[in-house]
């Protein structure tokens, strides 16, 4: 409910009006960069906002699972205190916190593409769930090791 009522507050309800065809033509960028939502066409735009909703509506049941799981295995197969696993996985939240951070001001200063971000995350949380398995030696670190990549 707050994420939908964030979403509500923060995305706009009036747009911009559209440019017409020829002033579109002339603003278009070069070849090589990434096409803007506003250049697609309207079945690409709606699968693409479909995409986006069904990864906004996965990822908090993914990163839930994900939280809920990490504690329970460093209090049950670790021995951790509530307490002090409660306060790694703070520490480990803000983290992903500040990276998420450095990302948006590294992509609203065109330091990095969208998509290169997001390819970056995909491959990261792939090395970050590797470190979940447990080969019968892993340590609680390789378990906090993967929470961070996975939260970052």
């Amino acid at each position: 409910m707050v994420m939908a009522a964030l979403t509500a507050i923060i995305v706009p309800t009036q747009l911009p009006e559209r440019k017409p065809f020829a002033a579109q033509a002339a603003a278009r960028p070069a070849p090589g960069a990434e096409p803007s939502p506003e250049d697609l066409d309207d079945g690409k735009r709606q699968t693409m906002v479909w995409h986006q909703l069904g990864y906004s509506l996965e990822r908090p049941f993914t990163l839930a699972a994900v939280e809920v799981s990490t504690l329970m295995m460093l209090e049950v197969f670790y021995g951790w205190d509530p307490y002090v696993s409660g306060i790694c996985f703070t520490a480990i939240c803000s983290l992903g916190i500040a990276v998420a951070l450095a990302a948006l001001l590294l992509v609203q200063a065109g330091s990095i593409k969208e998509s290169s971000l997001f390819f970056v995350a995909a491959c990261s949380a792939i090395v970050g769930c590797s470190f979940l398995f447990d080969e019968g030696h892993a340590k609680a670190w390789t378990l906090l090791l993967a929470e961070a990549i996975l939260y970052t």
